[in-house]
């Protein structure tokens, strides 16, 4: 019998704070910790019939990770947990040479160097398959980041692939002479490869002899009810705030949390209209925003997502239009076709599922960087600018990779070694 541990960490996403999203209808539900997961399961038994049976037909071709992988050698298997040690816990490579770790450890001792080098080829085989991935329509996603007087451009790959979002890490390289200009960003992206300080308070803490010396900066009742007013006020931009940390929000959501925020608070038009500065391309963001809705879009938003649209054959397309005529006599109040939208149609054209899937904010490179605080700590700040690239582009792009890609990197590099061992000792080959 399947746990309910197991169904709760498949069936839903844990959100923070005793709240889980339901993977299913995408509702939240609220189970305090230490509290079982009798509220989780019982959402699955109201609304979810035969959930049961998902799950176990889910589980069905993942047995175990080893098994599904196929057979691979005990030495790739091991040197597999060492690689994904490494990476997922941002522990130093040399880490695997270190004799307490070592004796901590079940696993077959390996080298510093066996380790970098299969990295280095687990690396090539993502970004060949990233390669395969892309395709001819995708978008870049991209963010910067200083650090130790070194400023880093992190560069996402935003694509569609089986009506899901894919947000892959394709670089993470530092910018050679410290411009932070766009034309510097420009010719980094086209390489090969992928000083402002803020002042932060400091406090000592010191014994108060008297009630005097801080009795101002305590409120008065009346301000004390003001500051309640705007922490009412607060807690509002909070959850917005919150709901742009989501992965699953969408262009849409944000232009209706924006939009109601306008309405309440008429003084942020200037940040969150859709025709703020701060907005590069309007027609684009407010064309997606109509795709997704599915409303008409104006000329120059079909322009602005063209490479979006769906090409659609000359007799599929006319026999469409003979089918909408009526729709479109009864939404225009039977104006005829050519008076609706200046002569247009009165109807959008098909887009790729990619345009209803453009990420409204760049959270997914400042998660990054969140990240990468922990792996260049004081001690590891003399990694190669390389090395650090790689350890975050295996990190993000865990999905990826498994213990048969270390596998297939390994024969590989073994056969290479076998045959430079050939060629250096001049063995006559027969055959």
């Amino acid at each position: 019998m399947v746990s309910n541990k197991n169904l709760s960490a498949f069936f839903y996403a844990p959100l923070g704070q005793g709240l889980f999203r339901c993977n299913i209808c995408g509702s939240t539900r609220k189970q305090a910790g230490g509290t079982g997961y009798s509220n989780l399961i019982a959402h699955l038994d109201g609304k979810h019939a035969g959930y049961d049976a998902q799950y176990t037909a889910a589980q069905g071709g993942n047995d175990s990770p080893l098994e599904s992988f196929g057979f691979v050698a005990e030495e790739s298997r091991h040197l597999f947990q060492w690689i994904q040690w490494i990476i997922m816990r941002n522990m130093p490579v040399h880490e695997v040479e270190d004799a307490f770790t070592r004796a901590m450890s079940k696993l077959r001792p390996v080298t510093v160097k066996s380790v970098q080098k299969c990295m280095e080829g687990i690396a090539i085989k993502v970004g060949q398959q990233l390669e395969k991935e892309l395709g001819e329509l995708f978008g870049l996603m991209f963010d910067g980041w200083s650090h130790a007087g070194i400023h880093y451009v992190a560069l996402f790959a935003v694509y569609e692939a089986d009506g899901k979002l894919h947000v892959p890490l394709l670089g993470l390289s530092p910018l050679a002479d410290g411009t932070q200009t766009a034309d510097a960003h420009v010719q980094l992206f086209k390489a090969p490869s992928m000083s402002t300080t803020r002042p932060y308070p400091w406090w000592r803490s010191c014994d108060i002899k008297k009630v005097e010396a801080v009795e101002e900066l305590i409120p008065t009742g009346a301000k004390h009810r003001k500051l309640l007013v705007l922490f009412d006020h607060l807690k509002k931009f909070d959850s917005v705030c919150k709901r742009l940390q989501r992965d699953e929000t969408d262009m849409a959501e944000v232009r209706l949390m924006f939009d109601a925020l306008l309405t309440e608070y008429p003084v942020m038009a200037e940040h969150l209209r859709p025709t703020a500065k701060v907005v590069h391309t309007p027609t684009f963001e407010s064309g997606v925003v109509k795709v997704i809705t599915g409303a008409i879009l104006s000329p120059a938003e079909e322009l602005a997502l063209k490479r979006f649209e769906v090409v659609q054959a000359a007799e599929k397309k006319r026999k469409k239009d003979e089918e909408e005529y009526a729709s479109v006599l009864l939404r225009t109040g039977g104006k005829p076709r050519n008076q609706v939208s200046g002569g247009r149609s009165g109807r959008s054209a098909a887009y790729k599922p990619l345009a209803k899937l453009v990420p409204p904010t760049s959270n997914t490179v400042e998660r990054l960087f969140s990240q990468c605080k922990l792996v260049l700590t004081p001690q590891r700040r003399g990694m190669h600018a390389a090395r650090f690239e790689q350890l975050a582009f295996l990190r993000v792009n865990r999905g990826m990779w498994n213990v048969s890609t270390v596998a297939s990197v390994d024969t590989e590099q073994n056969v290479g070694r076998y045959r430079k061992s050939l060629s250096s000792a001049n063995i006559p080959r027969f055959g």
